[in-house]
């Protein structure tokens, strides 16, 4: 018999304890949300645990078909070889389990949006907003980012 379908949800990690805690609040939100996956977050660098030691935790425990998720924005560097390579690396050591890779989360309006009124209610009505992306270096994390700078500026 066989367990849940796995979910793990990649995060670039970070320093900042806050920014840690709110990743794991998204995991607990999307297990909240979908009880049938086994929901799990890890991370490329920095926070503990690192997503290959979470995919073996989910093979682990009884996943068949694991489904790898980059939380980031935009397509660059870790979300087009860092979590690939994560997924490569898990199936050498899960030959019988299916791990299937996500995309970004991406650019649209939604998200874009958000971000928009946290900063007007962060005070920044009126002020000039700078907008500064990582990974700008990729032509595709390039193009989204200006698509983000376009949607912000309406």
């Amino acid at each position: 018999m066989t367990g849940p379908d796995g979910l793990l949800l990649v995060g670039h990690g970070t320093r900042c304890a806050r920014g840690a805690a709110e990743m794991r609040s998204i995991g607990d939100l999307v297990a909240q949300a979908a009880p049938y996956l086994d929901v799990e977050v890890g991370f490329l660098e920095i926070t503990d645990p690192p997503a290959g030691v979470v995919a073996d935790r989910l093979a682990a425990r009884g996943c068949r078909s694991i489904t790898v998720l980059p939380l980031m924005l935009l397509g660059a560097g870790h979300a087009k070889s860092d979590v690939p390579a994560v997924i490569l690396e898990a199936r050498r050591r899960w030959p019988d389990v299916e791990f299937r890779l996500g995309s970004p989360l991406g650019v649209s309006r939604e998200p874009v949006e958000l971000l928009g009124e946290a900063a007007l209610s962060a005070g920044g009505a009126g002020l000039p907003l700078l907008m500064i992306a990582r990974g700008t270096s990729d032509p595709d994390a390039n193009a989204d980012a200006h698509k983000a700078s376009r949607l912000l500026a309406v």
